[in-house]
């Protein structure tokens, strides 16, 4: 096993804007994402004594390179305006316009949790490049709803499904990672985009849409490895 412990992540505010809602006046509402910032799992990351994850590297090493990407998301509604359910979506592709093998989310954490927690990012990765403290606090067919729910491992469209559940509001800060699998020797392209339901004052519960200052999805580039 070895252990990632980092500093916190820069973040960018970003404007959640209304959808099919047109002369509204509804003003648009405020959240902050981190990252992805991307830190390859090789010899100069790897603990020196974790022969099991080393081997497992050098392994794969002919055919995939593995990168932990971290990302954060911090929800800022007001008490009277709040989140309902939110999304953070990724898109990943090879970027050499091939369409195998793929790169995908080969470990998620959190995987499910009760209700959004502000944890230390120290990140455990185990024998297989999974990450180990993947915690999971719900399972389906549980009476309490799944507050933040990972969705996609293994694929190259993974993200994160935010509630509000009866017991927790969904608002403050909830931190992310990915182990991303990726075909050795081409750069990963990303997309990262955020979508929302909020209930606003006199309008009900609106649909709404990230915009980055690039647009409604922020790019990303994992670079090659090897």
């Amino acid at each position: 096993m070895t252990i990632f412990t980092f500093d916190e992540l820069p973040d960018e505010e970003v404007l959640l804007e209304p959808r099919r809602v047109k002369g509204s006046g509804l003003q648009p509402v405020r959240l902050s994402v981190g990252g992805p910032f991307p830190v390859p799992l090789d010899d100069g990351s790897v603990d020196p004594d974790d022969h099991e994850l080393r081997n497992f590297i050098d392994h794969e090493a002919a055919t995939h390179a593995y990168w932990l990407v971290r990302l954060a998301c911090t929800f800022q509604a007001e008490s009277d305006e709040p989140f309902i359910r939110a999304w953070l979506n990724l898109k990943l592709a090879r970027d050499d316009g091939k369409a195998e093998p793929e790169p995908v989310a080969w470990s998620m954490t959190p995987f499910a949790l009760l209700q959004l927690r502000d944890s230390p990012w120290t990140i455990k990765v185990g024998a297989s490049a999974k990450i180990l403290n993947a915690e999971t606090e719900w399972h389906p067919g549980a009476k309490a709803q799944a507050a933040v729910l990972a969705i996609g491992e293994l694929e190259a469209t993974p993200g994160w499904e935010f509630a509000r559940t009866d017991a927790a509001p969904l608002s403050g800060t909830q931190r992310l990672a990915f182990v991303l699998r990726a075909p050795r020797g081409v750069p990963t392209m990303g997309e990262l985009s955020v979508d929302a339901t909020i209930r606003r004052r006199r309008m009900g519960v609106i649909p709404h849409r990230a915009r980055f200052p690039s647009g409604p999805a922020k790019h990303f580039r994992v670079p090659s490895a090897g």
